[in-house]
């Protein structure tokens, strides 16, 4: 069992992936991501199916914070505060397939 500590940092990073995952993944159809959490590692496993090209750079966790004049609110803050969260965040992409791996 992860200490309270640590399942919150994982439930903040696990949460906003994901969403980022939804908000930025092209699909034609319903597509299961998939979860796997290693308590004593303290690793977590995020798989899904894509035919996107993923515009997120999770692999250099590369980004900039900017205003958006539309919906009036700063954009581009969770990968950094993903990055700060975890001691390491790995992206893999595939031909159909994009996985994250995150370290805490």
């Amino acid at each position: 069992m992860l200490p309270k500590e640590d399942r919150l940092r994982l439930k903040i990073i696990a949460t906003e992936i994901f969403e980022n995952v939804l908000d930025h993944s092209r699909f034609h159809f319903f597509f299961p991501v998939k979860f796997t959490v290693w308590g004593v590692e303290k690793k977590i496993l995020i798989k899904w199916h894509t035919c996107s090209v993923f515009p997120i750079k999770f692999h250099t966790l590369v980004a900039t914070p900017y205003y958006d004049k539309k919906t009036r609110r700063y954009r581009g803050l969770g990968l950094v505060m993903c990055s700060q969260l975890s001691k390491e965040i790995n992206f893999r992409r595939g031909l159909f397939k994009r996985l994250v791996l995150i370290i805490l």
